[in-house]
């Protein structure tokens, strides 16, 4: 049986879950030219994600972590390894 057809365990689907919706977070960044509004990053994560509060705090928490982004205030900006991830051009799984 091939892995994908192996059903996951709701563990699994969680993370994998989660680092969709990071990237499509930290596209929202890419997109608006590398810097986003944190109120615009948290309303897109919760609408489209159903990860908002605490959750997308601990997501927030873990790019700046992993050298994803930068946090000044309530702007979040995306460095290099930030727009690499979004591209998919990283080791970062």
């Amino acid at each position: 049986m091939s892995s994908e057809t192996t059903p996951q365990s709701p563990d699994e689907k969680r993370k994998a879950h989660f680092a969709r919706a990071k990237r499509a977070v930290l596209k929202l960044a890419a997109d608006n030219g590398g810097t986003c509004d944190m109120g615009a990053m948290h309303t897109f994560s919760e609408s489209q994600f159903f990860i908002a509060h605490q959750q997308f705090s601990m997501m927030l928490e873990e790019c700046v972590e992993d050298g994803l982004v930068e946090v000044d205030s309530n702007t979040i900006t995306l460095t290099e390894k930030g727009h690499a991830f979004v591209a998919g051009a990283s080791d970062h799984e």
